[in-house]
């Protein structure tokens, strides 16, 4: 009975925890501090950059256009006035930024399969999977088209279908490739 009584005490300390945590008013340093870590622990996650390695000048660009992204979600979500936003403001922002980039993406590639699936079968075969590759990225070769193709049908089925598609090309696209 004991354990089950400091259970609801924890969850409580926690919630008054990130309750102090999410309205701690962020100064310009530290907001900048922030975003650089969030930033680099994203290119890590990603596999663009390596722990505890500088980043290279074209991840210092890639860190940077985040940075302005997520300054500019913050300033819409907070209000462009507010130098300095609370912390649970700065994360909501964020997150939202985010969340609306994988949307995007998948926007663009649920589009893409439409326009390449005319009979509305559900399953792309070679011909399709082609004109669904030309309107993801117009510069892809058919060597690059085919190497895909070999990795998304490899039960030799001659079609393949969206859902097997998003299993693959999601994580790529996540990775901001």
């Amino acid at each position: 009975m004991a354990a089950v009584q400091q259970q609801p005490e924890q969850e409580q300390q926690d919630g008054a925890a990130w309750g102090a945590c999410s309205s701690a008013v962020l100064g310009q340093h530290q907001l900048q501090g922030l975003l650089e870590g969030w930033g680099k622990a994203l290119l890590l996650l990603q596999g663009r950059l390596q722990q505890g390695a500088d980043p290279a000048t074209v991840q210092q660009e890639q860190l940077l256009q985040l940075q302005e992204e997520w300054l500019a979600a913050i300033s819409r979500h907070c209000g462009t006035g507010n130098t300095s936003p609370c912390a649970g403001s700065v994360v909501d922002a964020v997150l939202q930024c985010m969340l609306q980039q994988h949307v995007g993406r998948l926007e663009t590639t649920v589009e893409a399969f439409r326009a390449a699936d005319q009979r509305r079968r559900g399953a792309l075969g070679i011909n399709q999977f082609r004109i669904f590759c030309q309107h993801l990225n117009d510069a892809m070769s058919d060597e690059e088209v085919m190497l895909l193709w070999q990795e998304l049908d490899k039960q030799h089925t001659g079609s393949v279908t969206f859902s097997g598609i998003c299993a693959c090309l999601l994580p790529v696209m996540s990775d901001g490739a």
